[in-house]
C-alpha cells in the first residue's frame, strides 16, 4: 500500500472484499457464469497443490469435479484461477502467473481493482503465458473453459 494512510488501507480492503464477494455470488447464481457447467466446483481462497513446495491460494479457482472429491486432498490443477488485485497487482501480474504458468493453467484472470479492467492470460508456457489480453470495464469475455458464458467485466468490479 502506498503511504500509511489508514484509511486508504481500509477503503482498499473493503474494495477487495466487497469485488471477491460479487465475483463469488455471480458465479454461483448466474446461469451463465463459467462454473454452471458440468463438473466444476468453485473453490475460494483455498490452496491448489500445483507442486509440492508450491500450494497458493488463490481468490477464485475453478476446478474439476465436485467439493468432494477434495475432502482428503487439493486439487492439483484448475481450469481457471482468479486474483482480485489492488496492492499486490505487480507481484500477480509476474510471480503469480509464472507458477500458474508453470503449473499449465490454462487460463488466469486478474481482476484489476487500481485500472478497473480484468487482464486475462492464456497460453501457458515455458516461464509465463504467451497471450496477455486486457479486457476494459464496458467489455465482457468468455472463459476458455465456458465459450458459451459471457461474463461482463462490470460485474466483477465494485
Amino acid at each position: 500500500m502506498r503511504g500509511s494512510n489508514s484509511s486508504t488501507a481500509n477503503s482498499s480492503r473493503f474494495f477487495r472484499r466487497e469485488s471477491y464477494i460479487s465475483l463469488r455470488y455471480r458465479w454461483r447464481r448466474k446461469p451463465c457464469d463459467p462454473c454452471s457447467f458440468g463438473g466444476h466446483h468453485v473453490r475460494v481462497q483455498a490452496p491448489l497443490a500445483l507442486h509440492d513446495d508450491s500450494k497458493p491460494e488463490p481468490d477464485i479457482a475453478v476446478v474439476s469435479g465436485s467439493f468432494r472429491d477434495y475432502r482428503n486432498a487439493h486439487p492439483r490443477t484448475a481450469v481457471l484461477v482468479v486474483e482480485i488485485s489492488d496492492a499486490t497487482l505487480a507481484f500477480d501480474r509476474e510471480d503469480k502467473a509464472q507458477v500458474y504458468a508453470q503449473a499449465d493453467i490454462p487460463e488466469y484472470w486478474i481482476v484489476n481493482l487500481i485500472e478497473r479492467r480484468l487482464e486475462t492470460f492464456r497460453d501457458p508456457g515455458g516461464s509465463g503465458y504467451r497471450t496477455h489480453l486486457v479486457v476494459p470495464e464496458d467489455d465482457a469475455l468468455s472463459p476458455l473453459a465456458a465459450p458459451e458464458a459471457r461474463v461482463e467485466v462490470s460485474s466483477l468490479l465494485p
